[in-house]
């Protein structure tokens, strides 16, 4: 049987399990908004269907603080270890 399953990776030794992290910023008129936002998909082709349903999680937030784009990038990396 074909295993579909990606949520987890062996390297070095160790299981490591994947997170998909991104970090922007956004400047406009309305002035600089910074963003993070991870995936932990829980099959191959989750962002195919509707990740909703297999079980795959995200989160998203506003950064903190200062908003530019480095902050949120180190916040979405954060987020995923804390």
């Amino acid at each position: 049987a074909k295993q579909n399953r990606v949520q987890k990776i062996r390297h070095g030794g160790k299981e490591w399990t994947i997170v998909f992290t991104d970090g922007s910023e956004k400047t406009d008129t309305q002035g600089t908004r910074a963003a993070w936002g991870l995936y932990r998909p829980m099959q191959q082709d989750s962002m195919k269907k509707d990740p909703s349903r297999d079980g795959s999680t995200g989160q998203a937030a506003r950064v903190e603080g200062k908003q530019t784009n480095a902050r949120a990038e180190m916040s979405a990396v954060y987020a995923a270890i804390a």
